[in-house]
């Protein structure tokens, strides 16, 4: 907790200075979604998927203000991306993963599927948002074409 002193959101990481111990698919399933979501959504840190989180109010009130989009294990990914939009600051801690010792993962593969849809739309929705308004195409900005004939067509 100490490290909610200086960042308003914290995230524990296995990545750095943490560990994971779990089965080689359940890592080689954690490095990919980090991988992806570090390549799609940059944010300065290496830990996107784990639930140990620490929120300042002032993060709170970013993600419960925002109008969000998922559900599922794909909200936590959202999560992270409302408070980096919000400029709250963002920190890391060691953790120490420990796979369970009984049972199976709590994580079904439609989960999964939707969390790389969650993070292809949110990866699109930050790449749209950094096009200035000067260059966005609005519904009347219609270009007009020329086909072979000479006559105008509207994209």
């Amino acid at each position: 907790l100490a490290a909610s002193d200086t960042a308003g959101f914290v995230i524990g990481t296995r990545y750095r200075g943490g560990s994971h111990h779990a089965p080689l698919a359940r890592k080689a399933l954690s490095l990919g979604a980090n991988g992806a979501s570090r390549l799609l959504l940059p944010m300065g840190i290496s830990e996107y998927t784990t639930s140990f989180r620490v929120f300042s109010p002032d993060a709170m009130r970013a993600v419960t203000s925002a109008r969000l989009s998922f559900r599922g294990y794909a909200f936590f990914i959202e999560c992270l991306e409302v408070v980096h939009q919000a400029g709250i600051t963002l920190a890391e801690v060691p953790i120490d993963f420990v796979d369970r010792i009984g049972g199976t993962s709590k994580i079904p593969r439609s989960q999964i599927l939707l969390s790389m849809e969650a993070l292809a739309r949110l990866s699109v929705r930050r790449a749209t948002r950094s096009i200035p308004d000067s260059l966005r195409r609005t519904d009347s900005d219609q270009a007009v074409v020329k086909n072979e004939r000479g006559h105008e067509n509207t994209e």
